[in-house]
């Protein structure tokens, strides 16, 4: 490659690649990255339209200074992932402004490339895929424009013609790496920034905590089951149990938070699962996790079976290594209906689960003892609990704020909340009549995807329910939103609301159009399968998928198949070689053809060992007329024979024809 100037076909190509590589990242990087690239750009134009000059280095350190500050009051000192990927796209944006030459157009090309690479750190969907893809063409366009002549004028089809070739072939080969090549653990984690988790289960719960994610329409996670499914009225997918309550809030407990009481170890984790008694079948299912930046995992019932690389809790709940800031897959048996066999609680369990503030809620603390006092049995005071929930109260995402006293704000002043207000306050009034009493929280239920057949279950999916301990049954679930809105339960969240607070919940606009919630399903299923088969293969499987092969077809088979894809390749590779081979006999051809319109008119030829720029200059000594179109048409012959610019075969076909002595 020359280092000449940079011809305006080339960076007009450039500023298209570069436009496109940072799109996606408007929407991670600080506002004002987009708008120093817009001004760059302006800056740029105007240099090569020779109105405005290139910045001195003076200019340069001072915009260099200005970025960093930016940086700065955008990342803080704690600069994480976002905030180096933000330095590399100020880099990449500024080296416009010093890009002369065709060696800078490469620098700035392979400083895309990078970009292009670091969408991957926050979106990874199939059509971020393709859009990456699409990114990677425009950069090479733009290099293979910085590679030929400005005076080049070969057609934009030829170019990108060229291009596909090389592209299908290195598609080609990452598919078969892909595939085959050992799958090995990371050797380094890119960690993600906090900042930018998505929205989820949190360690705590409040009143209005839930309503925001009842607002999201984003995938928690979708999960496809090996068999039937269970109901979608028993599809409670339980993450969290809160076992410490303030008056306001519930968090977890001391003992909650413990982190060596989690059993990495199946076999060290049965301790935990002995008194599980199961009803019916179990049911297997795997889990695509969307990124939470919380290490709790979300399953049916009572886990007995799990993926590597998760951990059990006395709780029955499944926890992740590391918050989770990459979709992860996992899969997990669960039983769905299912009792505890009689066992006691320790007295420091018991005395969590019943403790709770005596200066908050006085009205519903007083209450719940008067009921206690006037039920012949536990069972009929939770009854009529549960009875009064049914009698008044109205499930709504806007319950309006509640004061310093928010259980009894809710239960004998407003009358209005969603789940996590009614199972704030069922928990509490259980403990206040000597009935131990937790909160759980996950989500319930789902939306089926029949494209791929399995549930997509959302954020707005989140719910709340109750956990009490009743001697001779253990843990027993208790949904009291279940006695105010029975339709969430057992239809979903989009059933269970009128129609104000429809208007609250998220994707509207395709929940209400059929053709548009009909794409959306299609490309979520589109989405799902990336998800399984690309972003999810790794080891087990490779080795899932060699098996399969293994079964299917015998070494004979393999053999033949083997030795039928290498005749295959061979025959492409011969065929690829004629094809050349003609094009060559082409131009040899029309050399040909105007060398005997010399010696035809003059009588001269080439001599043996003469090459044709010997000849060439002989012919123009001695007839000195011809001297222009012959060394022309040598000057043309010589490029397309000896540096493959098949280009301007067009161009020496035509000189050949009208050339006349």
């Amino acid at each position: 490659m020359t280092d000449s100037l940079i011809s305006r076909r080339a960076l007009f190509w450039l500023l298209l690649a570069q436009f496109f590589a940072l799109l996606p990242h408007a929407l991670t990087s600080p506002l004002w990255v987009p708008l120093v690239w817009l001004a760059v750009v302006v800056w740029r134009w105007k240099i090569f339209a020779h109105k405005w000059q290139y910045p001195g280095r003076l200019v340069k350190a001072l915009l260099l200074i200005i970025c960093c500050g930016g940086l700065f009051l955008s990342f803080g000192s704690k600069v994480g992932t976002s905030g180096m990927v933000s330095l590399l796209l100020t880099g990449f944006i500024l080296k416009l402004l010093e890009m002369k030459r065709q060696r800078d157009g490469l620098l700035l090309c392979f400083l895309g490339y990078l970009v292009v690479a670091t969408q991957f750190l926050f979106f990874s969907t199939i059509f971020a895929a393709v859009y990456g893809l699409f990114c990677l063409m425009l950069l090479s366009y733009a290099l293979l424009l910085l590679s030929v002549s400005p005076q080049d004028d070969t057609p934009a089809s030829l170019h990108w013609r060229g291009l596909a070739v090389p592209v299908v072939q290195a598609l080609a080969l990452m598919l078969v790496l892909f595939l085959f090549f050992p799958r090995f653990s990371p050797f380094w984690a890119v960690p993600v920034d906090g900042s930018r988790a998505k929205t989820g289960m949190s360690d705590s719960m409040s009143p209005g905590s839930f309503g925001e994610l009842m607002r999201s329409s984003a995938p928690a996670f979708r999960v496809g089951f090996d068999g039937a499914p269970p109901d979608v009225s028993v599809m409670y997918w339980r993450g969290l149990v809160f076992g410490a309550f303030d008056g306001k809030g519930w968090t977890l407990a001391p003992a909650q938070r413990d982190l060596s009481r989690l059993r990495w170890d199946k076999s060290s984790a049965q301790s935990y699962l002995a008194p599980v008694v199961p009803e019916g079948e179990s049911v297997s299912y795997q889990v695509i996790f969307e990124p939470s930046e919380q290490p709790w995992l979300f399953v049916l019932g009572a886990v007995n079976d799990w993926s590597a690389g998760a951990a059990l809790d006395p709780d029955l709940n499944l926890r992740w290594r590391r918050p989770i800031s990459q979709r992860i897959q996992y899969s997990a048996t669960s039983h769905v209906r299912y009792s505890f066999r009689e066992a006691a609680l320790s007295p420091s369990s018991r005395q969590q689960y019943l403790s709770f503030p005596a200066s908050h809620n006085p009205q519903t603390l007083a209450a719940a003892r008067q009921w206690r006092v006037e039920s012949e049995s536990e069972q009929q005071y939770i009854n009529r609990v549960l009875a009064y929930f049914g009698e008044a109260f109205t499930y709504t995402l806007r319950p309006g704020v509640l004061g310093e006293h928010p259980v009894d704000d809710f239960l004998w002043g407003s009358k209005a909340g969603f789940c996590e207000h009614f199972a704030s306050a069922f928990a509490l009034m259980m403990r206040a009549a000597d009935i131990p009493a937790r909160v759980a929280t996950g989500y319930l239920g789902g939306e089926y995807n029949a494209t791929e057949n399995y549930w997509l279950v959302r954020q707005r999916d989140a719910h709340a329910w109750v956990e009490i301990w009743q001697e001779d049954k253990g843990w027993v679930m208790i949904d009291p939103t279940a006695s105010v809105a029975p339709e969430r339960v057992e239809q979903g969240i989009d059933f269970s609301l009128d129609e104000a607070d429809q208007q609250l919940l998220g994707n509207l606009f395709s929940r209400n159009l059929a053709i548009f919630n009909h794409l959306r399903l299609k490309m979520d299923a589109l989405n799902y399968q990336w998800s399984r088969w690309v972003l999810n293969y790794d080891r087990d499987s490779q080795q899932n998928f060699f098996e399969r092969w293994r079964e299917l077809i015998n070494w004979q088979l393999m053999g033949a198949l083997i030795g039928g894809i290498s005749l295959l390749i061979l025959a492409t590779f011969q065929l690829r070689l004629f094809l050349q081979n003609r094009r060559r006999d082409k131009v040899d051809v029309l050399y040909l053809a105007f060398m005997k319109k010399i010696q035809t008119d003059t009588g001269l030829k080439i001599n043996a060992g003469e090459t044709s720029g010997q000849f060439a200059l002989r012919i123009a000594g001695q007839r000195r007329e011809l001297k222009a179109s012959v060394t022309s048409i040598t000057a043309l012959y010589e490029r397309i024979k000896y540096g493959e610019e098949r280009a301007l075969l067009p161009d020496l076909e035509k000189k050949v024809n009208q050339f006349r002595v």
